[in-house]
């Protein structure tokens, strides 16, 4: 994880990470197992991102395997919702 393009020391398990509004920050998963993240925004409005840029479940049954994500959907939904994606090297 990093924070303004400075690596942040690995959160470990139930650790919160407070990220100011506006400020570049990443998150890469570099271990061997899954990763999951809690994102809590404040004000709202990146959820838009999500909804609007992924594919909509449209049943009960368990998700497909992990498809390419569509990334102009997520950079348009990301416009609309007031984000911005910089490159990883930038």
């Amino acid at each position: 994880m990093s924070i303004q393009r400075e690596p942040l020391s690995l959160p470990e398990p139930g650790d919160t990470v407070f990220i100011p509004r506006g400020l570049v920050h990443a998150f890469t998963n570099t271990g061997d197992g899954e990763a999951r993240a809690l994102a809590i925004t404040s004000p709202g409005g990146s959820e838009t991102m999500l909804r609007d840029g992924a594919v909509a479940k449209t049943s009960d049954a368990p998700p497909p395997e992990a498809l390419e994500p569509d990334i102009d959907a997520l950079m348009t939904a990301a416009t609309g919702a007031g984000l911005r994606f910089l490159p990883s090297d930038a």
